[in-house]
């Protein structure tokens, strides 16, 4: 286990575009899951969407622009997923519209928890990289007012209903993700794939992925690129399957 003291392996990092890292969330990934799907059949769409938050636009396939708090994209008949962003903005905006949490304090407790952990494992990984690679003061960036109010905790459940075999496993188009870092905490099942080569991700006991976004690579004149990357659902064809990753992001 790595102690707060101990370097994270920044070459690794600079070499690949990511780097596993020690984490430990306990049962917090699963109860975060579980209390999301209970969210997702205990209320109606309209319902759901008195939890979105920003000035998105819900099109005729239900997808939305909404940033803080709930959201729905389909991509497709096989590419449908709910999702949660949680930011420290988010209480605040659910008194302000006078949202009664009830049943679902718990689970919002949950995500506070797993943000912090996700925002203090991410400062970490900064300050080493910082540490061995002076010149981009992530620490300094990432603790920015600016960038606090943007980092965000993702949780997705994909709906995988009506699928069989022979339909397409892809329910995450290839893409680089927008924000400067991705912590990818846990999924249910083994689903991304990173790189060209489309190597699959599988987590060791008790660790997390750090991976770069389009910021990064910005930031770093395309010295350290965004790592494309897109995820899988090989032989599901029943039930759900669902992710937790953190958004880092900086102020550009």
């Amino acid at each position: 286990m790595l102690g707060v003291e101990d370097r994270i392996d920044v070459a690794e990092f600079l070499s690949s575009g990511r780097v596993e890292v020690d984490f430990e969330a306990g049962d917090l990934p699963n109860r975060i899951a579980r209390g999301f799907e209970q969210f997702l059949k205990g209320k109606s769409l309209e319902d759901r969407m008195q939890w979105a938050f920003d000035l998105g636009v819900v099109d005729e396939h239900g997808n939305s622009d909404y940033d803080t708090g709930y959201a729905r994209k389909s991509g497709g008949p096989y590419d449908r997923k709910d999702i949660f962003h949680y930011k420290i903005i988010l209480d605040a905006l659910l008194k302000e519209r006078k949202i009664e949490t009830g049943r679902h304090e718990p689970w919002l407790r949950d995500l506070q928890e797993l943000f912090s952990l996700s925002f203090m494992k991410i400062l970490e990984f900064a300050r080493s990289f910082d540490a061995d690679s002076p010149g981009l003061d992530l620490s300094r960036r990432i603790l920015d007012p600016a960038a606090m109010a943007m980092h965000a905790l993702r949780a997705l459940h994909y709906d995988q209903r009506g699928r069989d075999e022979t339909d397409s496993a892809q329910i995450g188009k290839p893409h680089t993700d927008k924000n400067f870092l991705t912590l990818h905490v846990a999924e249910s099942a083994p689903g991304m794939r990173m790189g060209d080569n489309h190597e699959l991700y599988r987590a060791a006991p008790h660790t997390a992925l750090i991976f770069t976004g389009d910021k990064m690579g910005r930031l770093s004149e395309g010295k350290i690129p965004a790592l494309l990357h897109d995820v899988r659902s090989d032989g599901m064809t029943q039930g759900s399957r669902w992710s937790i990753v953190f958004f880092c992001h900086i102020a550009v």
